[in-house]
């Protein structure tokens, strides 16, 4: 009866310890492939959203990313602060900082930069008519660092709520990159052995050859 209780044990262990393995990839698993889902969205989902505000989207265009709750509060869309202006192109740069979610949870948090650096646009002439002193130039867009709310609804994960938690500049890089230059002046020590030497002949050296005077040069001599 003792061993058949250690037989039982022993397989008691084994199968705990392959179920606790597998409980433990399954979670890797949907973990890594919900970060991942949310890591593209940010980046699909803000772009979408500045060409929404910048050149006349559509609002509609933004539900497949943001929840209605965002777009009806989102100050840009609210406000209409590119809305008499013409935009004909921008450049965005949206860097994911850090994602997590439990996979038994349906929120998830991000840390985000976005910033737009380039933007080619004017005034629309309506604008400039009706008030002269209207700004021919569009205002920069609001670059800052932001802590993301994000729900999984039916149709996958939306952005439901973006928080400022910082400025950036408007020439930003990020913290893991670092310039490098496109040379580098290399100052050589003061001990080292040049490459070559320049011999200075002594004033009381004999020359190798002693020309004589009136003599001329034949082609036996100087070959």
């Amino acid at each position: 009866m003792r061993y058949v209780l250690r037989f039982l044990w022993y397989w008691i262990k084994v199968l705990a310890a392959i179920a606790i393995t597998m409980a433990l990839m399954g979670w890797g698993f949907f973990t890594a492939m919900n970060i991942s889902n949310i890591w593209i969205l940010m980046n699909e989902g803000l772009e979408v959203r500045a060409q929404t505000i910048l050149q006349d989207g559509r609002a509609e265009d933004m539900k497949s990313c943001f929840t209605d709750k965002f777009i009806q509060s989102d100050p840009l869309l609210v406000v209409g602060t590119y809305d008499q202006y013409l935009i004909n192109s921008f450049e965005i740069r949206v860097s994911v900082h850090w994602v997590w979610n439990w996979p038994w949870q349906n929120t998830a948090t991000a840390t985000v930069t976005e910033r737009i650096p380039a933007m080619d646009g004017t005034a629309k002439s309506e604008a400039v008519t009706s008030n002269p002193n209207f700004s021919k130039t569009p205002p920069k867009w609001p670059a800052g660092k932001y802590k993301v709310k994000l729900v999984k609804e039916k149709d996958g994960w939306k952005i439901d709520a973006m928080e400022l938690i910082g400025e950036v500049p408007d020439k930003w890089t990020p913290p893991w990159v670092t310039p490098t230059p496109l040379y580098e002046v290399i100052t050589p020590r003061p001990d080292t052995t040049p490459l070559y030497e320049v011999i200075t002949p002594r004033p009381d050296a004999t020359p190798l050859h002693t020309p004589v005077p009136g003599a001329r040069a034949t082609p036996e001599a100087v070959g």
